[in-house]
């Protein structure tokens, strides 16, 4: 064995001890495809999460909204059964009416219905002497220096709202200002935060008017008085819900079920509701059990599952290494007679270009675990019930077999080295018709038309290898077939002296000048994946094939026309001959 001889097998024993790029491709597509499906997990789980959470607050709004309409009602229905009465008459029948509502069975958070009446300094006299023919002890309260006062002159239920009773609106601003605007604007209003003097626990409420005009009546209101604590617990059940509410009017608290030793959440959201000439914020926050109900394990699980796998990949490829590294010390510590034997030499060779494409070969197990693994996902009833990760699912699975098809490629480049001392003479036509065999299915479902030679030239090659390079050039042409023409290729053999030039022209879309040289490196690719399927190794493919044999390979192209591929072969003795295409549908 000369020294240059030995010297390019230390160099290819050096190499296939060491990681190469296609190995770290694999690592590196595994790890974009985890990271992806994790970072697409998260996303859309808290994009469902915010959406369970913007929903809950929006009913949680609208219920209250809804029951304040439903109070709305009640005072309507009380200033319709004063409206055709006389004052006195509708005062006494009160208690009547009041009952026909059954306040506290239909309309819970309501702390009674009652009437106002408006009264002008100057004929309080008159005004008492008729309240107290009702009630003996009736009398207007506190005293204040404004010249119409608004008592209250009946309330229901009596017993839970005496102290309210006689109770001048007129004393304090938040009253006073929302019943003359009731009155002005003629429409159900709201006062501001006060608390009800009926209320024992001093806690924040506010008062219902709905204003009453009539005839040769005086101007009165049917009212209704709410603790904000009551109405809350009345409208929004707290056991029923996993949001906790504050309520402010102008920056007053009206209720507030915060805690104030709770963890912040960024679940909250603030809803500020228009009521009859008040405003209220919502300040609306997540409570510990509605983070605990929609918490998922989901991202985590998809997110070290694929670690693993990656760290898994990477202790194959480094056990590969040392393998072929210690493959590589038993090598150097042979003697220089063992080395100068041929054919020991050669078998040492086949042994480790036999152990790299095994190798290599084993690198899909690991993804066939991965696919299994998402095989057995998609059993859970959780996915089958979400669209979403059935999708997400059915995309990972697609990057697995994407991951798999690379491998295979990748095998056959390697297979390619071993095999390239397996010649014979192979007519070409023959290895055409086992190429077009193979391609059937393909074939019909594009509806190609291949126009074969009708010589029978000879070459020295690999029948199986010759057949994939034709193969992968027709498909080639298929995959970028022009879009507006049905596609065609012809495929011609000429003899040249020593070797044979066959040619696979097609019509399709044409390679850019500027691509023609790349295009048979490794992953070098016209289109993105998604426009056209691939690996991107099937010229890369062709072009080690004809080169192991001694050939050249190369394209010339005009855009928009199509492509003509060309590369050459040993000819095999007695091979001759030259002709004319003949035609296959």
């Amino acid at each position: 064995m000369t020294g240059n001889s030995h010297s390019e097998v230390r160099a290819q024993l050096e190499q296939s001890g060491s990681l190469h790029w296609y190995h770290w491709l694999v690592v590196g597509l595994s790890l974009v495809i985890t990271l992806t499906a994790w970072h697409f997990t998260v996303t859309e789980h808290q994009q469902r999460v915010d959406e369970l959470f913007e929903r809950q607050t929006s009913q949680l709004v609208e219920r209250v909204e809804e029951r304040m309409e439903k109070y709305e009602e009640a005072l309507w229905a009380g200033v319709s059964h004063l409206s055709v009465l006389e004052a006195e008459t509708g005062q006494r029948t009160w208690p009547r009416f009041a009952g026909t509502l059954r306040i506290e069975e239909r309309y819970p958070g309501i702390n009674g219905i009652g009437i106002i009446e408006e009264v002008e300094r100057k004929k309080l006299e008159g005004f008492l002497q008729r309240q107290r023919s009702i009630r003996s002890d009736f009398k207007p309260y506190p005293d204040h220096s404004e010249p119409v006062l608004y008592p209250i002159v009946s309330i229901e239920p009596l017993e839970a709202n005496l102290k309210a009773l006689g109770l001048d609106m007129a004393h304090e601003k938040n009253r006073h200002t929302a019943a003359l605007r009731a009155k002005s604007t003629n429409s159900v209003q709201i006062t501001g935060p006060i608390v009800l003097v009926q209320d024992s626990s001093q806690t924040p409420g506010f008062l219902f008017f709905a204003p009453l005009k009539s005839e040769g009546e005086p101007f009165r209101f049917v009212y209704a008085p709410f603790v904000m604590k009551k109405l809350l617990e009345g409208t929004l059940r707290r056991e029923a819900r996993q949001v906790a509410v504050k309520i402010t009017d102008q920056g007053e608290i009206l209720y507030n079920e915060f805690d104030p030793s709770g963890e912040d959440t960024k679940l909250q959201r603030t809803v500020k509701l228009p009521l009859y000439g008040r405003v209220w914020e919502f300040e609306l926050r997540a409570e510990p059990s509605f983070l605990k109900s929609t918490a998922t394990s989901q991202p985590k699980t998809i997110l070290y599952g694929g670690l693993l796998i990656d760290a898994l990949l990477i202790l194959l490829f480094l056990s590969i290494s040392r393998a072929n590294k210690r493959a590589l010390t038993y090598a150097d510590s042979m003697n220089e007679q063992l080395l100068e034997k041929n054919e020991s030499l050669a078998r040492i060779n086949d042994e480790l270009t036999h152990f790299t494409w095994a190798a290599s070969h084993d690198l899909k197990e690991p993804i066939r675990t991965t696919k299994t693994c998402l095989q057995l996902l998609t059993l859970s009833p959780e996915f089958e019930q979400d669209e979403d990760n059935a999708t997400l699912l059915f995309e990972c699975r697609q990057s697995m077999e994407r991951m798999e098809r690379l491998l295979s490629g990748l095998g056959e480049l390697l297979l390619v080295q071993k095999n390239s001392d397996l010649k014979q003479s192979v007519l070409v036509t023959e290895a055409l018709d086992e190429a077009l065999k193979n391609m059937g299915p393909t074939i019909e479902e594009s509806k190609i038309k291949i126009l074969k030679p009708d010589n029978s030239l000879q070459v020295l090659a690999g029948k199986a290898q010759l057949s994939r390079v034709l193969q992968n050039l027709i498909l080639n042409a298929i995959k970028y077939r022009h879009p507006q023409r049905p596609p065609e290729v012809q495929i011609s053999v000429f003899q040249e002296e020593d070797e044979v030039r066959i040619e696979v022209a097609d019509n399709g879309e044409g390679i850019p000048e500027e691509f023609q040289e790349r295009i048979f490196q490794p992953f070098k690719r016209l289109k993105t994946r998604s426009e056209v399927p691939g690996t991107g190794l099937g010229l890369t493919l062709c072009s080690k094939v004809v080169e192991s044999y001694g050939g050249r390979i190369s394209v010339r192209s005009v855009p928009g026309e199509g492509s003509v591929f060309s590369f050459t072969l040993p000819a095999a003795p007695g091979g001759q001959g030259s002709g004319k295409a003949s035609g296959l549908d």
